[in-house]
C-alpha cells in the first residue's frame, strides 16, 4: 500500500487572528491565558504577544491594570457581576486595594499604595476575590468598575 504525504500545513490548526481589545475582554471576563487562547482560538504563545502590545499601548504591564486602563480609556466595557445573591458592602481598605491594584504593576506599589504588608498582599487579593466573586485579578478589576467601586477618573492618593 503506498504511503501519502501529508504537508505539514495540513497537520497543523489553523488559528484565527486575534487583537489585544479581544484578549482584554476575555480576561476581564475571568479567564486565564490557556482558557482565553481557546475562546479566540489562538495559540497560548500569542496571547503573551498580545499582551505586549497592550502594554505599550496602555503603559502598564499587569494583566489588572491593562484591564482598568482599556476601561479608563474606554475601549473596553466593564464586566457583569457573578449571579448569586447581592454582593457585600466593601470596606474603605478593600476600595484602596481594589484601586492599588487597578494602578500598579509591581506587588510593592500595590502593598504600599494600599497600606499592607507586602507579604500580606496574596491573602488579601484573594479574601478580596472571594467577596466580589472573581475568578482573576484582571476580573475583579472589572468588577470594581461596574460595581462602582473604581471610577474610569483619577483617584486622589490618600493622605499619609
Amino acid at each position: 500500500m503506498p504511503r501519502t504525504r501529508t504537508s505539514l500545513s495540513a497537520a497543523r490548526p489553523v488559528y484565527a487572528r486575534a487583537t489585544a481589545g479581544e484578549l482584554l475582554m476575555t480576561l476581564a471576563a475571568g479567564l486565564t491565558t490557556t482558557e482565553a487562547a481557546n475562546r479566540l482560538r489562538i495559540p497560548v504563545g500569542d496571547v503573551q504577544t498580545l499582551l505586549t502590545e497592550a502594554a505599550a499601548r496602555y503603559g502598564v504591564r499587569a494583566r489588572p491594570a491593562l484591564v482598568h486602563a482599556a476601561i479608563t480609556a474606554g475601549d473596553l466595557t466593564a464586566a457583569k457581576p457573578a449571579r448569586g445573591g447581592d454582593l457585600p458592602v466593601f470596606t474603605e481598605g478593600e476600595a484602596r486595594l481594589w484601586h492599588a491594584l487597578a494602578t500598579r504593576s509591581e506587588n510593592l506599589a500595590i502593598a504600599r499604595a494600599a497600606g499592607l504588608d507586602p507579604r500580606d498582599l496574596p491573602s488579601r487579593i484573594g479574601r478580596l476575590r472571594v467577596r466580589a466573586r472573581a475568578r482573576t485579578n484582571a476580573q475583579l478589576v472589572a468588577l470594581g468598575h461596574t460595581l462602582n467601586v473604581l471610577t474610569t477618573r483619577p483617584v486622589p492618593e490618600p493622605a499619609r
